[in-house]
C-alpha cells in the first residue's frame, strides 16, 4: 500500500506538472497572439494617415509655385510694355508745342498711345495713392481749348509762355495751376487755386476759389534778339541793345518798388467755377488725366 500510494502520488504530480505546463503554453500563445494583434493595429494606425496625406499636398504646392512664376512674368512683361508706351508717347509730343500746334495725325497718334497706356494702368485707385498723386506736375500735352489759346499767345512778339505746373496737395485738398509768363523785361506768373473732393477711386471734384497774378520780377539781363519777325518783315533790333540797357538801369528803382508789392489775389465766388478730373493713368513719372468737355492732360512728375 505504501508503494501504491507513493506511485499514485507520483502520477498525480506528473499530471499536475503536465497540466500546468499545458496551461502556461496556452497562456504564452494567447499573449503572443494578443501582441500580434496590437502590433497589427498600431501598424494600420500609423500607415493610414501617411497613405492619405502623401499625394495630396504636392500638386497644390507645384500649381501655386507655377502660378506665382506666371504672374511675375506677366508683371515684368506689362512693365516693359508701359515703359515702351511712355517713351513713344513723349516722342509723339515733339513739335506740337504742348498740343497747341498738333496736327490731326499727331493728335490721333497721341490718343492711340494714351488709350493703350490707360489699358495697362498700374494704379487701379489713384486717389488712394497719396505719394504718387501728391506733388508738382509739369504739363507736357493738352487738348484743352482754354489752355490752347493761352499757349497760342506764345507766338506773340516779345512774349513767351513758360512752363505750366499743377501742384496737388493731398493734405490740404488743394490744387494749384501755375503758368509762367516771360517778357524781355520781366518774368511773372498767373495761377488759380482750387479745392477738391475725392468722389471715387479715380475722380476728383474741383472748385476754384482764387486766382492770382504774381508780381513781376525784373530780369538781370534783357535778352533782346538781333532780329524780330513782324508781319512778314524782319526788323533789326541790334541798335536797340544799348538803349535797352539804359532803359533797364533807369527803371531799376521803379521795379524795386514793384517787386516789393505782394501778389494780386482775386477771390472766385462763382459756384459755376467747378470741374472734375479723372486720373486714368498714374505711376512715378507720368500722369494722364481727363476732364469735362473732353479735356485731356499729360503731365510728368517734377
Amino acid at each position: 500500500k505504501s508503494t501504491d500510494s507513493a506511485g499514485d502520488a507520483s502520477d498525480d504530480q506528473v499530471f499536475s506538472f503536465e497540466a500546468t505546463a499545458d496551461s502556461e503554453v496556452k497562456i504564452e500563445d494567447a499573449i503572443v497572439e494578443e501582441v500580434k494583434v496590437e502590433d497589427t493595429e498600431e501598424a494600420n494606425v500609423e500607415e493610414e494617415p501617411v497613405a492619405e496625406a502623401a499625394p495630396v499636398d504636392e500638386p497644390a504646392v507645384a500649381d501655386e509655385s507655377k502660378q506665382q512664376e506666371e504672374e511675375t512674368e506677366v508683371d515684368e512683361e506689362t512693365q516693359f510694355l508701359i515703359e515702351d508706351l511712355k517713351a513713344a508717347l513723349l516722342d509723339s509730343f515733339y513739335g506740337t508745342e504742348r498740343g497747341s500746334k498738333a496736327s490731326s495725325e499727331a493728335r490721333a497718334e497721341v490718343n492711340e498711345l494714351i488709350t493703350q497706356l490707360e489699358a495697362v494702368n498700374p494704379c487701379s485707385s489713384p486717389t488712394d495713392e497719396v505719394e504718387l498723386l501728391s506733388g508738382e506736375w509739369k504739363l507736357l500735352y493738352t487738348n484743352n481749348s482754354e489752355l490752347s489759346l493761352i499757349l497760342a499767345a506764345d507766338q506773340l512778339p516779345l512774349l513767351t509762355i513758360g512752363d505750366i505746373y499743377q501742384d496737388i496737395d493731398v493734405d490740404s485738398y488743394t490744387v494749384e495751376n501755375k503758368l509762367e509768363i516771360i517778357t524781355p523785361l520781366s518774368r511773372g506768373f498767373v495761377s488759380s487755386t482750387a479745392n477738391f473732393e475725392v468722389r471715387s477711386a479715380k475722380r476728383l471734384q474741383i472748385k476754384f476759389v482764387e486766382g492770382k497774378i504774381g508780381t513781376p520780377k525784373l530780369l538781370e539781363d534783357i535778352p533782346l534778339p538781333d532780329k524780330l519777325e513782324l508781319g512778314g518783315q524782319s526788323l533789326d533790333l541790334s541798335p536797340l541793345k544799348g538803349v535797352a540797357y539804359q532803359v533797364q538801369e533807369a527803371l531799376r528803382p521803379v521795379t524795386a518798388v514793384i517787386e516789393s508789392q505782394p501778389d494780386l489775389q482775386i477771390p472766385i465766388s462763382n459756384d459755376s467755377a467747378q470741374s472734375w478730373l479723372l486720373t486714368t493713368f498714374l505711376d512715378e513719372e507720368v500722369r494722364i488725366a481727363r476732364g469735362d468737355a473732353g479735356s485731356l492732360f499729360v503731365l510728368t512728375k517734377v
